[in-house]
């Protein structure tokens, strides 16, 4: 699932990035998947440079910065390895995404912790269901169960999860909408409105000559229509 999910994504989105931490299992086939479909990936480790934990995946490592991507870790060089660093690792990873996929975890699975941190931060959070008698996949259920995943079961979803723009082969451009038509009072007000300078009410009603009465109706139009900006002490400057 998940060489499927990113191989897919790759195809969309060939600037996509994958974010996961170089351990084993899934850390591992999300980056090697990403390599094997071109797409840059980033190991974030719980131990300090140069070294890399678990050891057997330094040549996974040194493949993943030659083809564009980064190993990342927050600790020092003079920092004593104790394995307490895998579990808040994990807050940078959430961080560093844009959204996170969980594809399997048990209900006590290290990789809710970082579903619950992205969430947190505002992210995006998706889970692929597993099979209801599943224990690999009961902490993925939970989680869209509980709502606090949207489920994915492909790379399709994970784009549209992510709101991402994907303009498809072919596909003819949508024509971008004509600026509104402003009326002469509202031109003759604009021309009153040099470049980065803001201006108050009075100073406008000066320039054009239309009462402040009327100002108040044709600033609110023109900033609807984003010509002008309001600024605190009632002034306005173009945009």
């Amino acid at each position: 699932m998940c060489d499927a999910v990113v191989g897919r994504m790759a195809e969309l989105l060939p600037d996509t990035v994958i974010v996961s931490g170089l351990a084993y299992g899934i850390d591992a086939d999300a980056h090697r998947a990403a390599l094997r479909y071109g797409l840059r990936t980033v190991g974030v480790i719980a131990n300090p440079l140069p070294g890399v934990t678990p050891a057997q995946h330094r040549a996974l490592a040194h493949d993943i910065a030659e083809r564009g991507g980064a190993v990342v870790t927050e600790l020092h060089s003079g920092t004593k390895q104790n394995g307490a660093y895998f579990i808040p690792r994990n807050r940078i990873i959430a961080g560093m995404g844009e959204g996170t996929l969980v594809v399997e975890s048990p209900a006590g699975g290290g990789a809710l912790s970082t579903a619950a941190l992205a969430d947190g931060y505002g992210r995006t959070v998706m889970a692929v269901p597993g099979r209801a008698d599943d224990r690999c996949s009961a902490g993925t259920n939970r989680l869209v169960m509980d709502r606090r995943a949207a489920m994915v079961c492909s790379g399709d979803d994970v784009v549209r999860e992510l709101g991402w723009d994907i303009v498809e082969p072919g596909a003819i451009p949508a024509r971008e909408a004509p600026p509104p038509l402003l009326s002469a009072d509202e031109k003759r007000l604009l021309e009153c409105m040099p470049d980065g300078e803001a201006s108050d009410m009075d100073t406008l009603a000066l320039r054009s000559g239309i009462p402040v009465g009327q100002l108040s109706a044709l600033l609110l139009g023109l900033e609807l229509a984003g010509r002008v900006r309001a600024l605190p002490g009632k002034r306005y400057e173009r945009c």
